[in-house]
């Protein structure tokens, strides 16, 4: 599982070790991997090539450019130690094992560059929910 520790654009560290240990604390299972969203126009076009990416504003609109709606899902540990689901193309490809690329945004990784094989090439999510 993957969580968005930071949704400030001012941390732009790749540090998330500490944002692993407290979901780990909280819950051993399933196993946890941090990453800050805020760095991704840091690195992003020297690991998949194309030109400069702007800074994502917000997680949601991070995780809205995520490669496929079924992956295009994060959660976070919120004030009260529960988990915060941010999924804006909604559940639904996900929990109907609907795979579909996501063709809006800064989505740009293709099958070859590290992007699981696309399924279905329908451009769309199943819903917005």
């Amino acid at each position: 599982m993957t969580s968005t520790p930071s949704s400030s654009t001012s941390d732009l560290s790749r540090d998330n070790d500490r944002a692993t240990r407290r979901l780990a604390a909280a819950w051993r299972e399933p196993p946890w991997e941090a990453k800050n969203q805020a760095a991704a126009h840091t690195w992003y076009p020297a690991k998949f090539g194309g030109g400069p990416v702007a800074p994502l504003r917000t997680i949601a609109h991070a995780v809205a450019t995520w490669p496929e709606y079924a992956t295009a899902v994060a959660a976070r540990l919120d004030a009260y130690d529960q988990i915060a689901v941010c999924a804006p193309h909604g559940l639904d490809d996900l929990l109907d094992g609907v795979w579909r690329r996501n063709r809006t945004g800064s989505a740009r990784r293709s099958p070859s560059s590290g992007s699981p094989a696309i399924a279905s090439p329908n451009a769309g999510p199943a819903s917005a929910s």
